[in-house]
């Protein structure tokens, strides 16, 4: 059965593919508009080189396949204790079916793919150019956070929480005290949001603090907690 697709840019709205199955591939996911010429992310590119070997197999694997050898199992059963030829033979052959691809994924070796191999050479050299990285970033791809941090460093990029806190720093009036975190308190799970810290999406809890300046929430990443305690002794 097909099945239609729509995408629309973020910005102006407008139709920038449309038509049926659309299936993942290997590419950039920085796409322009062709109707406003804006930047947007189009979720069915990935970066291969971001992927790990074992999540390039389960992307090589077709899940169906084992839903068909079981759907086949079923019938093979069926027909066996029906005796019905025809049955039996469609149950062989969907078993069959399903066997060849899971032993191809065990067999699947990633180096020896070469135009996967191909795919990752250009993600890497795409990857190489920190113009690239932060373009992906300012569209809303977040790259892992150490290759954003080498891009920044080789651009010169600062994000405006960056800009903010070294405003802040020259000013001759600016009391750090009043800014440190007296209170840490965890409320929820979230999905929303950047972590305040690294800007990741991932991995999110909300948390309540409090300072001088008042009450809060704000969304934290496991990985920057630790980091965020250290730059806030007193919690």
């Amino acid at each position: 059965m097909a099945v239609y697709y729509t995408i629309r840019c973020p910005h102006c709205n407008g139709v920038v593919e449309s038509g049926k199955n659309r299936s993942s591939k290997y590419g950039s996911p920085l796409r322009t508009c062709r109707n406003c010429g804006k930047p947007y992310i189009d979720d069915n590119f990935v970066e291969v080189a971001f992927l790990s070997e074992q999540e390039i197999k389960n992307r090589a694997f077709s899940w169906q396949s084992i839903v068909w050898a079981l759907f086949g199992i079923l019938m093979l059963f069926f027909g066996l204790s029906e005796s019905s030829a025809f049955v039996t033979i469609i149950g062989i052959i969907l078993v069959g079916i399903g066997a060849v691809s899971i032993i191809s994924y065990f067999r699947y070796v990633p180096q020896n793919d070469k135009s996967l191999q191909l795919e990752l050479e250009q993600s890497k050299n795409r990857l190489s150019n920190p113009n690239y990285v932060i373009a992906l970033m300012q569209a809303g791809y977040m790259p892992p956070r150490e290759l954003v941090e080498w891009a920044k460093k080789e651009t010169g990029y600062k994000e405006k929480q960056d800009i903010i806190k070294e405003r802040m720093m020259d000013d001759e009036n600016y009391d750090k005290s009043r800014y440190i975190c007296k209170s840490f308190k965890f409320l929820e799970e979230s999905s929303k949001g950047k972590c305040m810290m690294c800007l990741h999406t991932d991995n999110l809890k909300k948390y309540k603090i409090k300072n001088e300046i008042g009450t809060r929430e704000i969304p934290i990443c496991d990985k920057c907690v630790n980091r965020f305690k250290e730059h806030n002794p007193n919690i």
